[in-house]
C-alpha cells in the first residue's frame, strides 16, 4: 500500500457578489461561479514523479510506528499556483507548418502562481499577469522561454495592455499601473474595486474594467475618467475588447449572459448571451465578427444578438482569443484547448494542467497563461 501525497483536483462553488470578490485578499479567484485553483508543492517527506504525484512505501511508516501508538491523521495541505505555456507553429519540411506540444515555460517548480492576462507587441515582447506571486505580478519573455519579472512592485495583477512595445498598462488590485518609454512604471490611478480586464484601441484611448460595473477611460495623458454601468452596481467586468474606438464591448460576472456595448461615448448599452453564467471573456476577429465565452461560446454579427457556437466536445469554457490569421483559440477549465483553423475545429487536452484562462497569439506563437488546484497530504 502506498500513501498518495500530491493530488490535483477541482473545487467547484457557489457564485457570488461583487462585495465579495472586491479586495480577493485570500488569493483565490471565482470565474463563472467555479473556484479553481492551481497548486504544485512538494508535500515533507515525499518525492514527486515526473506527473505530479508522489507516495512512501507504508511499510516504511510502520517501521517508525509502535503497534501501542495512537494513529497519527495527515495534515491537509493545499495552495493556489499557475503555469505559463507555449506553443509555437514552425515550418515543416514539406512547405506547411506544424505546432509544437505545449511548452511550459514557467511554474513548472511551484514558484508561480495564477496567471490572469497575457499579451504581447509580438512575438518576441511578450508579458503576463499573475496573482499573488511574491514581490512582482508581472513577468516578460522576449520569446527565447525565459521569463523575467519586471520592476513593478505589485503582486496581485489580472490584466495587462499596451499600445506598443513603449507603451504598456497592467491593472490589478489597487488600480492602473503604466509604464513610460523610459521603462519606469507608475500607478496612474487608484480603482473603487479590483481591475480585472484592459484594452484600448490607441494610444489615446485606453480602458480598464472591475468591480462595480466600473470603467475606467484614459487619453493616455495620465488622466483617468471612472463611471459606473447604470444601474449594475454589483457587477464584476472581467474582460474588454473593440474592434476600434466606436465598437467597444465588456462583460463579467452579476448579470447571467449580459454583455454591454458602447459606442466609444460611454453609452453603454445591454446585450443578452443566451447563457445562464457569467461573461469571462470577449473577443473578435473583426466588427462583425465577435466572440463571447459564458461557459460556452457564443457569437455575434455586431447586430446586438448572439447564438451558441457548436464546438465538439467544448464545456466549461473560460478564454477566447484569435490572431491575424483568423484562426480562434478558446481555453477550458480541464486543461482543454480548442482551435479552429480554416473554419475547422479541433481541441487537445493537457491532463493536470488547470484553468486555461489567459491566452495570447501573435499568430506562430501562442502562450496559454493556467490557475490550477493542488492539495496534498503528509504521510
Amino acid at each position: 500500500m502506498s500513501v498518495d501525497c500530491l493530488q490535483i483536483r477541482q473545487r467547484r462553488t457557489v457564485r457570488f457578489n461583487a462585495s465579495a470578490a472586491v479586495s480577493f485578499e485570500n488569493a483565490r479567484m471565482h470565474r463563472s461561479g467555479v473556484l479553481v485553483t492551481v497548486m504544485l508543492a512538494l508535500a515533507t517527506g515525499c518525492s514527486r514523479s515526473g506527473s505530479g504525484s508522489a507516495s512512501t512505501d507504508a511499510s516504511t511508516t510502520a517501521a517508525t510506528t509502535s503497534s501501542s501508538a495512537k494513529p497519527r491523521s495527515a495534515k491537509t495541505h493545499a495552495e493556489v499556483k499557475g503555469a505559463i505555456r507555449h506553443v509555437a507553429r514552425r515550418s515543416s519540411p514539406d512547405g506547411g507548418k506544424l505546432r509544437s506540444d505545449r511548452v511550459l515555460e514557467a511554474g513548472g517548480k511551484g514558484e508561480l502562481d495564477p496567471v490572469h492576462a497575457i499579451w504581447g507587441s509580438s512575438a518576441n515582447d511578450v508579458y503576463a499577469a499573475a496573482w499573488d506571486d511574491p514581490g512582482r505580478g508581472l513577468l516578460h519573455t522576449s520569446g527565447d522561454g525565459t521569463w523575467t519579472h519586471e520592476e513593478l512592485h505589485d503582486r496581485r495583477l489580472r490584466g495587462v495592455w499596451g499600445s506598443n512595445a513603449k507603451d504598456i498598462y497592467a491593472c490589478g488590485n489597487v488600480g492602473v499601473y503604466h509604464r513610460k518609454p523610459s521603462g519606469a512604471w507608475a500607478l496612474e490611478t487608484s480603482s473603487r474595486g479590483a481591475a480585472f480586464a484592459m484594452w484600448g484601441s490607441s494610444a489615446k484611448d485606453v480602458y480598464a474594467v472591475g468591480a462595480y460595473g466600473e470603467v475606467m477611460r484614459s487619453k493616455g495623458d495620465g488622466v483617468w475618467k471612472a463611471i459606473a454601468i447604470p444601474g449594475k452596481p454589483d457587477v464584476i467586468l472581467l474582460s474588454i475588447w473593440g474592434s476600434g474606438p466606436n465598437d467597444v464591448y465588456t462583460g463579467g460576472q452579476g448579470g447571467d449572459g449580459i454583455i454591454f456595448h458602447s459606442t466609444g461615448k460611454d453609452d453603454w448599452t445591454t446585450q443578452q448571451v443566451p447563457s445562464k453564467s457569467g461573461v469571462t471573456s470577449i473577443f473578435g476577429l473583426g466588427p462583425k465578427d465577435v466572440y463571447a465565452v459564458s461557459h460556452f461560446l457564443f457569437h455575434s454579427n455586431g447586430d446586438g444578438q448572439w447564438t451558441e457556437v457548436p464546438v465538439p466536445g467544448m464545456d466549461n469554457a473560460e478564454v477566447v482569443t484569435g490572431d491575424a490569421n483568423g484562426t480562434l483559440y478558446v481555453g477550458g477549465r480541464d486543461g482543454d484547448l480548442y482551435i479552429r483553423e480554416n473554419g475547422v475545429w479541433s481541441s487537445t487536452r493537457d491532463k493536470g494542467g488547470g484553468t486555461y484562462q489567459a491566452l495570447w497569439s501573435s499568430g506562430d506563437d501562442l502562450y496559454i497563461g493556467t490557475e490550477s488546484f493542488l492539495e496534498w497530504s503528509d504521510p
